[in-house]
């Protein structure tokens, strides 16, 4: 009883009375919290992950055999207190915004709105660490090399080969002098022809995905691809700049068809050249079957561009189809034929089987400070929204 009490005060809420032994009139005893899934309750000796950090799970709160007369429910979670009524207590939805450890504290209220006992629910969120991971970092061994190694965690590594005229590697990269990126320079007034790939895709495209990368265009009178997926006719994913929009854009042609029309989210700004942007495509599924509601959605230095575009509205033969080439750095796909080549730098490059979170996103161009203070990419101080 007065863990349980602790524990309330700890996470902001007060302790409340409990049932007065010897009275017709008691405080509602402990609810019974039942997962609905994909979530599992931890026990002493098992605690296994699911899910995934923007997954949301379902669960279902149940009064006490005792209790005839809970009309609501208070549930709180390490993202904030909700207030729930009997009727939505049966079927409770909570989304996880990144991986690791939850909670729920969930008390019943009667009539007289009065809380009583509370029922922990812990459980694990997996993190979806399994990623594709490129630095470009080979060149500062061997200035020679024309592999880029996948250095990512989990799964199949998928290594790109790079077909460049020059040496491949930059010194100018994110990193300092200690770093390299992807060099694709061919001169001006020839055809670029540069680009890196590997041998199958690192991302199954019919299924959510997120990719990541930071570019350096060093101009922007042309469409420059950044990363994609190419089929037989089109491009399953493409993060690349549009010359006609003046802005970064991430979108999918809605079939592997001839002639089939690409699908895009733009950035709410015009691009600039000769600067580093950290540039993130999130394809989102809503983890169904119903093609009708799959979105992209374009991050620039971890802000999102707009909202999320729904493919079905913007092209109604939309299909969630399978890019069949490996992923392809630097240069994209119409209509059967690659061009689009990029001119410039590409750095850090990221690919998860997974539609990583708003909050995971920001993250990404974060920098700590040694007083452990937690700035945006401009250097500005970042804004951490209540519970992240």
């Amino acid at each position: 009883m007065a863990a349980t009490a602790a524990l309330l005060a700890v996470g902001g809420l007060a302790p409340v009375a409990q049932a007065r032994e010897g009275t017709d009139d008691p405080v509602p005893l402990a609810p019974t919290v039942t997962s609905l899934g994909p979530y599992e309750e931890c026990t002493a000796n098992h605690c296994l992950p699911h899910g995934g950090p923007g997954m949301p799970g379902r669960f279902r709160f149940t009064p006490n055999a005792a209790d005839t007369d809970v009309t609501t429910y208070r549930v709180q979670t390490p993202e904030g207190v909700h207030t729930v009524s009997a009727a939505e207590a049966e079927s409770f939805e909570f989304t996880p915004s990144s991986g690791g450890s939850y909670f729920l504290i969930v008390e019943a209220a009667d009539w007289g709105s009065r809380f009583g006992r509370s029922t922990r629910f812990d459980f694990k969120v997996d993190p979806a660490l399994e990623h594709s991971s490129w630095r470009f970092d080979d060149g500062l061994a061997d200035p020679a090399a024309t592999v880029a190694t996948d250095s990512g965690q989990g799964g199949e590594r998928h290594d790109a080969v790079l077909h460049t005229e020059g040496t491949g590697w930059s010194p100018f990269a994110r990193g300092g002098d200690q770093d390299r990126a992807l060099q694709l320079d061919t001169p001006e007034g020839q055809r670029p022809r540069e680009y890196a790939e590997t041998a199958r895709p690192a991302v199954d495209t019919s299924k959510p995905f997120t990719v990541s990368a930071w570019a350096y265009p060093t101009g922007t009178g042309d469409d420059r691809v950044v990363l994609s997926v190419p089929g037989r006719h089109g491009a399953a994913l493409d993060l690349r700049y549009s010359a006609a929009d003046r802005r970064w854009a991430f979108g999918r042609t809605a079939q592997d068809a001839p002639g089939a029309p690409s699908v895009r989210s733009l950035a709410s700004g015009d691009a600039t050249p000769n600067v580093w942007t950290h540039l993130v495509g999130v394809f989102h599924t809503r983890h169904d079957a119903d093609p009708s509601n799959d979105t992209v959605q374009l991050y620039v230095n971890g802000r999102p561009q707009g909202s999320p575009v729904v493919l079905a509205e913007q092209a109604p033969a939309y299909e969630p189809w399978r890019g069949t080439a490996g992923l392809q750095f630097g240069r994209g796909q119409d209509d059967g034929d690659y061009d689009h080549y990029f001119r410039g730098r590409i750095d850090e490059v990221t690919a998860w089987q997974w539609p990583r979170t708003p909050q995971e996103i920001r993250r990404m161009v974060e920098v700590h400070r040694p007083d452990g203070v937690r700035t945006a990419a401009s250097g500005r101080p970042a804004r951490t929204p209540a519970g992240s």
